[in-house]
């Protein structure tokens, strides 16, 4: 859990930051309350950084897995890492065999269209399963660009 506290100064705001269980208060001083806010986040990094206290994707939901994928996009959603993960399941009208049957776009909400993950397969849920690992294996590699 963070806090943040806010006070005004001569030349604009203060903001302190509270993580739950680092033991020490980040300290940032702007124009604005975004501008504090941004500061003090920043010195918040770059202490979590520097002390190896820093969580990682992996720390979270393990490395991606085929099988989970779904549900690890579903939990770094919920955790609030990534924006929502958004699944569109059509039929391949194009398909040459029963191999490529089903087709299923993964993205993340607000995601540019030309990253979104596009897998075809015999099923839809193998479709869906398949475009989320090749999504969360690029949200692990930072290959995704979204807002």
């Amino acid at each position: 859990m963070t806090r943040y506290t806010f006070g005004e100064t001569y030349e604009g705001y203060m903001c302190q930051l509270e993580i739950k269980g680092v033991y020490s208060y980040f300290y940032g001083e702007g124009k604005s309350k975004s501008g504090a806010r941004f500061l003090a986040a920043k010195q918040a990094y770059e202490y979590l950084n520097e002390n190896d206290m820093l969580i990682s994707f992996e720390d979270e939901v393990g490395e991606p897995d085929e099988d989970r994928a779904i549900n690890q996009l579903q939990e770094l959603y919920q955790k609030g890492y990534i924006p929502e993960p958004i699944y569109n399941v059509y039929e391949n009208d194009e398909a040459e065999s029963n191999e490529d049957l089903w087709c299923c776009d993964a993205y993340l909400d607000g995601m540019y269209n030309q990253d979104a993950s596009s897998w075809t397969a015999s099923s839809k849920k193998q479709a869906k399963k398949y475009a989320a690992y090749d999504l969360l294996v690029r949200i692990f590699n930072n290959e995704v660009d979204y807002d």
